[in-house]
């Protein structure tokens, strides 16, 4: 019921004052109201938490040096898909195949024969 969009709710469903009141509580947690930049400045406006959580995440993560060779090793150890196989996923999958795979054969995937 917490955080729930309106078509995960039923057509007459409505949330109790118990839920309105714990789903604006855990919003309100998971804001961030101040945030300190690296010269231990402290920060309260939404743009300047943003801008200094961007810098921190691309200083800390930006981007990963990456050797070109590893890439074609992994690349040859990943085994091939069957072409058989790659056909099969390129059908496009019935009404049948669903209601199977949800109400028929156990582990029966749509679209694979």
């Amino acid at each position: 019921m917490l955080d729930s969009d309106a078509q995960d709710k039923m057509e007459d469903e409505e949330p109790t004052p118990f839920h309105v009141l714990k789903q604006h509580k855990s919003r309100e947690e998971r804001k961030f109201r101040m945030i300190r930049d690296t010269q231990r400045n402290t920060h309260n406006l939404p743009q300047d938490i943003k801008t200094i959580f961007v810098k921190h995440l691309t200083r800390n993560y930006g981007p990963i040096v990456v050797d070109v060779t590893r890439i074609a090793t992994m690349k040859d150890a990943i085994p091939q898909t069957c072409p058989t196989y790659a056909k099969q996923l390129q059908r496009p999958i019935t009404y049948d195949e669903i209601l199977t795979a949800l109400y028929g054969e156990r582990h029966k995937a749509p679209g694979i024969h």
